[in-house]
């Protein structure tokens, strides 16, 4: 059911006008207002109710009006929230402009049907835009997930390239928001049709397993009394400047951050903000503060335990700050020298790539409408899981889970880092950095045909009987080693 809300708290005129929920931090403008650029004004007063015979009339006429009329280019907008983004009549069919349905199934809607169920959900679903360059983004949004459709899925991403959407590339259908980044082929090229369903994360409320107990305020609480706010930014600090340019899954861009580009520790996911501690407490002893003032620095199992136990419930609806949390577990130090590795390191591995292909970080980001930063980052994840699955999948002797057939992501420019992960504190150039990351993505592809051409199940049965057809296959391989260790720097 909806949150109560006082009616002390009146809604701005323009959220009464779109019926939308009106969220006010403290002063005015609101959210919506912000987004549409429109006054926010408190002048107007409540419209008179409707009677539920004459409102469920309208609506049966809309609802015939419009079943008579729909078509493939009209799509219905069967939305049970709130108005979720501006809908814009139009007569031509070249704007790409959702029509102006604004109807309601209310009166005439089954109480026990899927519709009715979902509209009992939280009205929330506003898509928060970037600051910087108004692009909306897939990952930072409230309350709500972004999961790419994929091809063979129940949703054909060729027939929904068929429907109008709005400015904001969105339509809305029942209880989720298809988003598009690109409506397939133009002038007979290549290009696929790519479509995110945006839902809300209360559609996975009863999804199981799932402790709801644990929740973000918990593990933050234990993170803050094992490592305070100060410590914590000098971590942060440390991690980026000993990690971060040889394993750059995180970034210094699109988000409220300090002169050299550290976001604060309240900003961060507790499960990222746990490995990120963990990591950075070996590098403590080149801090000038922390290697004087932490005497007993906190344990860094609790600090990974923390990060594993508080990514679990986002295993739902997952979200970039999961993918980056298994990243950097993958890549935590052995906990014994002298053991092997359990498989617990590759059910990791597992997950981290079912995340990423959830998430769309298998496909090439680079014409969609989303902030640079985030394509950026996106492009970068995409070679970290590919670069962890193949090395890992070498050392343990396992199948590789990414076919590089379904994973179209391009090589690696300096463009792709941001310019805050090229310098150290003291202002040098780390390009190494940069370079250090982008040879190892052009090492990893060799090390894939290695893997398929050598050590496959069908290889290794066509060439263990014969020295001279191995030989024969690893020729070409071993030249292309030779090339790439003749190129580095």
């Amino acid at each position: 059911a909806r949150a109560y809300k006082s009616r002390n708290k009146r809604p701005c005129d323009f959220c009464r006008y779109k019926k939308a929920a009106c969220h006010l931090e403290s002063t005015p403008p609101c959210e919506l207002c912000i987004r549409y650029n429109k006054e926010c004004t408190f002048v107007e007063s409540p419209a008179k109710r409707r009677r539920p015979n004459e409102q469920a009339g309208k609506n049966g006429d809309t609802i015939f009006k419009h079943s008579s009329n729909a078509s493939i280019d009209q799509p219905i907008n069967f939305d049970p929230f709130e108005p979720m983004s501006a809908s814009t009549t139009t007569n031509n069919s070249s704007d790409h402009k959702f029509p102006n349905h604004n109807h309601r199934h209310s009166a005439s809607m089954d109480t026990d049907s899927p519709l009715s169920q979902s509209a009992a959900l939280p009205v929330n679903l506003h898509l928060p835009f970037d600051s910087t360059t108004g692009e909306p983004s897939l990952d930072r949004q409230n309350s709500s997930n972004a999961q790419i459709i994929g091809i063979s899925g129940e949703s054909d991403p060729y027939l929904l390239s068929r429907y109008r959407y709005d400015e904001y590339n969105e339509a809305s259908f029942q209880s989720v928001r298809m988003r598009k980044m690109n409506g397939g082929p133009v002038d007979n090229d290549s290009s696929v049709p790519t479509f995110f369903q945006i839902q809300h994360n209360a559609l996975a409320a009863k999804a199981q397993p799932q402790d709801k107990s644990d929740t973000n305020e918990k593990w933050r609480r234990e993170l803050t009394e094992l490592v305070d706010d100060e410590t914590g930014r000098r971590l942060i600090q440390l991690f980026y400047k000993y990690v971060q340019p040889y394993f750059p899954v995180l970034s210094r861009e699109g988000s409220e951050r300090d002169a050299m580009g550290v976001r604060e520790p309240r900003e961060v996911s507790p499960c990222v903000l746990a490995a990120i501690y963990g990591h950075a407490l070996p590098f403590c002893a080149w801090d000038e503060k922390l290697c004087v003032e932490v005497y007993t620095p906190p344990s860094a199992d609790v600090l990974f335990k923390i990060a594993w136990l508080s990514c679990q419930p986002w295993l739902h609806t997952p979200n970039i700050a999961v993918l980056q949390t298994l990243l950097l577990l993958v890549q935590r130090r052995p906990t014994n020298r002298h053991v092997s590795d359990t498989p617990f390191k590759w059910v990791i591995m597992t997950t981290a790539v079912s995340i990423a292909q959830a998430l769309g970080i298998n496909r090439d980001p680079t014409d969609w409408p989303l902030p640079s930063w985030e394509i950026k980052l996106r492009k970068r994840l995409a070679w970290a899981v590919y670069i962890q699955d193949k090395w890992l999948a070498l050392n343990f002797g396992r199948s590789s889970h990414i076919n590089p057939d379904d994973w179209d992501v391009p090589a690696l420019t300096e463009d792709d880092f941001p310019e805050a992960d090229r310098k150290f504190d003291d202002g040098q150039r780390t390009d190494f950095g940069c370079t250090h990351f982008i040879k190892l993505c052009e090492l990893t592809i060799i090390v894939d045909d290695i893997l398929r051409d050598l050590f496959t199940i069908k290889a290794t049965r066509q060439l263990h009987t014969s020295l001279e057809s191995t030989l024969e296959v690893a020729k070409p391989l071993r030249i292309r080693l030779t090339e790439w260790h003749q190129a580095l720097p």
